[in-house]
């Protein structure tokens, strides 16, 4: 069969499908609306199970004082020697506490990272990072990933995540990491494989008791963030 001619009829019948109109079959269908059931869960509750589930380790904070106290407890359980930490704002507290860590790091040899994060997803246990937020990508290489954040950047949804990541920066981070808890190992048709991320993942929130900043999200960022 000629393939110029098979061509034509196969563009002819697309022609004639897209001058036909088919009615809407789900014309009340919102995109807006969520595809999870609402009810009354506290965010952090509900975070703190998945991430859980997920294996990593949670830790509810009053203040900054108690993070450090807590990251102080589990340095010295496990022996950690090396802890980098390359945010300027944790960086400070840190040194404020007199907790032993390096700012700067090579990524490939550090052992312990601290981190902030851009928010957590309650819904599925997942921790947002970007390149804006916790300087090196230093969370990919580490086997021991720290996360610090506040309940005030809890969103409940993806969606409500990366609505507050556009309306803080204007646009996506081009480095923007979502973790679901620590990496595991496993096999696929006897094939070993390790996904990328550190193998113990701990999340340190300080309880602000500001509930749910995505509800009441603003129309402009919260103040400036350094790009």
């Amino acid at each position: 069969m000629d393939a110029s001619t098979t061509r034509e009829k196969i563009l002819k019948k697309i022609r004639a499908a897209l001058l036909t109109k088919s009615p809407d079959p789900y014309p009340n269908l919102s995109n807006e609306s969520s595809i999870f059931i609402q009810g009354e869960d506290d965010p952090v509750v509900l975070f703190s199970e998945n991430v859980i589930a997920a294996g990593g380790k949670f830790f509810l904070c009053e203040n900054e004082l108690e993070f450090v106290e807590g990251l102080l407890n589990l340095a010295e359980q496990h022996s950690w020697t090396d802890i980098s930490c390359s945010d300027d704002g944790l960086s400070n507290l840190l040194t404020e506490c007199e907790f032993p860590h390096s700012y700067e790091s090579n990524p490939s040899e550090a052992k312990v990272v601290v981190t902030s994060c851009e928010c957590l997803i309650a819904r599925t246990g997942t921790i947002v990072i970007s390149s804006k937020s916790s300087g090196f990508v230093l969370p990919v290489y580490a086997p021991v990933h720290i996360v610090f954040a506040r309940r005030s950047q809890i969103a409940m949804e993806m969606k409500d995540a990366l609505h507050w990541l556009k309306l803080s920066y204007g646009k996506l981070p081009s480095g923007t990491t979502f973790i679901n808890g620590p990496s595991s190992a496993g096999t696929i048709q006897n094939d070993s494989m390790v996904s990328l991320g550190s193998g113990q993942l701990y999340i340190f929130l300080i309880d602000d008791k500001y509930l749910g900043f995505i509800e009441s999200a603003p129309e402009e960022p919260l103040g400036t963030k350094d790009s």
